[in-house]
């Protein structure tokens, strides 16, 4: 699939990972045990902790008890078997799964990219142009500011993407969206320049010319490799790599804006105009034995300023979006119906026989 693809997926409205704080401080050793010192002078206790000791960028997780030392089981040496809370842990108290050490990537300073990291992130990326389908899993986590209250909202998405016999982009997509403890199906695809939506039965369609956005991308010379990706790292565990990042604000905007101008024309016969800015935003690539990325986690904090054309007045939003998405079998192309277009209304058309 093509990078703008990727980006597209992310900037769809994209679970949250296993989340325990994460501290820069110092561990220490006495005739008790390992215990870990935060810089405030406080120390772990009580439970699970995300620890960077190595300041590396790379977090592992600890369990410390209420005296605040690292858990681990006595026999550990002898058995090379450890719990702790139940859990599974290696031998030096982190938490594993399988045998396997279990990571979180965590913000360090670094804006320069490790070689050999942006080497297989590179050789990834190529991999994924490549491919003509994906079949992918998203699960989005946001929260929405708006008028000084916060609203919790998710979104779990079955998306599976390909490229036509004339090399336009498809996809269909089927999920629920849940805000307040309401659920609502989803169901949407996209071909021949229309997003298809019908959700409880309403169906409408809106212009949307992915085409014109990617040769915008293009124009901008955008490259996720060298221009967007920053401080880019790498954790190898087996044949699986774990590539940590952040990404150039500048260059995202530049893209978002060439996405978001395919549906301007809609929205100005709608009488408002949409405005949206991503403030801060990282992600983290799993890369499986093969070179193909099989996972990827993204978060994104962006507002969004929707404005009446006749009032001039201005509603101001902003959305703080975890994303976790699991290429299924990356590699195998993927095959899928386009589902009837019957039915569908142009959304501009109901807008406004709505407002009559």
């Amino acid at each position: 699939m093509k990078k703008w693809k990727m980006i597209l997926t992310a900037a769809m409205p994209l679970a949250m990972a296993l989340s325990f704080p994460a501290f820069a401080g110092e561990w220490h050793e006495d005739m008790n045990g390992w215990w870990y010192e935060n810089d405030d002078g406080s120390y772990c206790r009580n439970g699970w902790d995300w620890i960077d000791g190595d300041h590396d960028g790379w977090a592992q997780c600890y369990y410390f008890g209420n005296s605040g030392y690292l858990q681990m089981n006595a026999g550990y040496a002898q058995t090379n078997t450890g719990h702790a809370d139940g859990y599974e842990i290696d031998k030096n108290g982190a938490w594993s799964v399988n045998g396997v050490t279990q990571v979180k990537a965590v913000p360090i300073a670094v804006a320069e990219n490790d070689p050999e990291a942006l080497k297989v992130y590179e050789e990834a990326q190529q991999l994924s142009e490549s491919l003509p389908s994906a079949n992918i899993d998203v699960d989005y986590t946001i929260t929405m500011s708006y008028l000084g209250q916060d609203i919790d909202m998710s979104m779990n998405m079955k998306l599976m993407m390909k490229e036509d016999a004339n090399g336009d982009m498809q996809f269909v997509c089927k999920g629920t969206a849940d805000t307040l403890g309401t659920a609502v199906p989803i169901d949407m695809f996209y071909t021949d320049g229309y997003m298809y939506v019908n959700t409880m039965g309403i169906k409408y369609r809106q212009a949307m010319d992915l085409e014109a956005a990617k040769a915008q991308a293009t124009q901008i010379n955008m490259d996720l490799d060298t221009d967007v990706v920053k401080g880019l790292r790498m954790y190898t565990s087996g044949d699986t790599r774990k590539l940590a990042f952040t990404i150039d604000d500048q260059k995202i905007n530049e893209v978002l804006t060439a996405v978001t101008s395919a549906t301007a024309e809609t929205y100005e016969e709608l009488g408002v105009t949409l405005d949206m800015k991503i403030n801060e935003s990282n992600g983290e690539m799993t890369v499986n034995k093969d070179g193909y990325c099989e996972a990827m986690k993204m978060f994104m904090d962006y507002g969004m300023s929707v404005t009446d054309h006749t009032t001039s007045e201005a509603d101001e939003m902003n959305y703080k979006m975890d994303i976790n998405m699991t290429y299924k079998n990356p590699g195998k192309e993927v095959y899928f119906e386009i589902p009837s277009t019957d039915g569908y209304e142009d959304i501009a058309v109901a807008y406004v026989a709505d407002a009559e």
